[in-house]
């Protein structure tokens, strides 16, 4: 099993480099497309599914008569559920809202509260009350004296499994802090998403978005300021009437897509693009590639998917692997892509890192005698006329790096 994953840590590295040298020949960042996995990941939120039995639950729905019937469009089950957040509702709601507005607002509360949980966590008082537990654990092991033998080791193990499992949970939780401070480091070109919270503007990449919600927002340019812009074109939660659940959302949301689809052909015609947090089959990766593919002359193709990474979760390291998977398009066709199948993210947000804050080009500069006597002698007589101006020029660039949000690596 080692050699297994030595091989495999050895061909994760080899994609990784190629990655960057693809980002470092195009001279620009990657835009990231992410989905609802990530907010999974990182804040424990319900997937589509659960976000359903959630809403299902809080409207006295028998959600598993809507299963059987309607499995697996969930597009179907949010349409009833609508009715149900409709009948369910209290009078004043009803007279106050739209009808579809009942369900959203109690979509946004679920994702809002999710967001809030994690801001409000306290790692180091969790931290510290977890070794207080352990060491109270230990000593109850170690006072384990007066029963029988058999039942002694039944319950040293039973301990010991307790203490097991609060660790690894622990562990994990700290893992990805550690995982989403890298990820603020990076600075993406663009985000594109169907995830309807704030994690990606309230935590991850905190006053660095330029936010535009559903399709109209996509109709406007990339901006061309320091910060990053973030397409959220499902909607979002401060927004709640722009979310898009239902059947009636997603047809509409099909028949207007014309304006959406040209928006994102063009930003894939131009950038790497990074899908996180989507399933292989998802159907908003299926929907994009088939509609680019549909485009595309050969050649094209061929430069298209040499820059397309999906990133995959597996549970367990000894399963980390990189590999071509094949996807199969609406159309018929399949092509095969980059997919990093990964337990720890770190690392690929690492080697993103290195690249997007670091210069695409190289830029240098010459000092003037003429200048160092005219503006430095004056000031610092008694010092070092060269290092007084490279001093200055490096802190100058510090200073531009540090308001572009770290995107610059300064180099003597």
């Amino acid at each position: 099993m080692s050699i297994l994953n030595n091989e495999s840590e050895k061909d994760i590295a080899i994609k990784l480099e190629e990655m960057k040298q693809m980002l470092r020949e195009r001279k620009m960042p990657p835009v990231f497309f992410i989905g609802s996995g990530l907010s999974r990941r990182y804040l424990d939120s319900p997937n589509w599914e659960n976000l359903l039995m959630k809403i299902a639950e809080e409207v006295e729905c028998n959600y598993e008569e809507l299963k059987k019937r309607y499995e697996p469009e969930y597009d179907r089950i949010a349409q009833e559920l609508e009715y149900y957040c409709f009948r369910h509702a209290k009078k004043e709601d009803i007279d106050k809202k739209k009808r579809k507005s009942i369900l959203r607002d109690l979509i946004a509360d679920i994702f809002i509260n999710y967001v809030k949980d994690y801001k409000g966590k306290k790692r180091i008082e969790e931290n510290s009350s977890l070794n207080q537990d352990i060491y109270t654990r230990m000593n109850k092991i170690t006072n384990i004296d007066k029963m029988n033998e058999v039942m002694k080791i039944d319950k040293v193990a039973e301990e010991y499994q307790n203490i097991y499992e609060k660790i690894k949970l622990c562990s994990d939780n700290f893992n990805k802090y550690i995982e989403i401070n890298e990820l603020k480091k990076v600075y993406p070109k663009a985000i594109i998403t169907t995830n309807y919270d704030t994690m990606l503007e309230d935590i991850i990449f905190e006053n660095r978005c330029n936010i535009h919600i559903g399709q109209e927002g996509v109709l406007s340019s990339m901006d061309e300021s320091d910060k990053i812009d973030l397409y959220k074109i499902h909607g979002c939660v401060t927004k709640p009437d722009t979310i898009i659940i239902t059947k009636d959302d997603y047809d509409d949301f099909e028949e207007k897509g014309k304006y959406l689809y040209s928006k994102i052909f063009t930003i894939f015609c131009e950038y790497p693009i990074i899908f996180i947090g989507y399933s292989i089959s998802d159907r908003n990766i299926k929907n994009i590639l088939t509609a680019m593919m549909e485009i595309m002359t050969e050649n094209q193709k061929v430069d298209f998917l040499k820059r397309i990474w999906v990133v995959d979760f597996v549970k367990y390291k000894e399963n980390e692997s990189v590999v071509e998977k094949e996807i199969e398009l609406f159309n018929g066709k399949n092509i095969k892509v980059t997919c990093f199948c990964l337990m720890d993210y770190k690392q690929l947000y690492q080697a993103i890192n290195e690249i997007t804050n670091q210069p695409f080009g190289e830029l240098k500069f010459a000092i003037s005698e003429n200048v160092i006597e005219l503006l430095i002698a004056p000031l610092y007589q008694q010092q070092d006329k060269l290092k007084i101006v490279t001093r200055e020029l490096l802190q100058n660039a510090f200073d531009a790096c540090k308001r572009k949000g770290g995107f610059g690596l300064i180099s003597l």
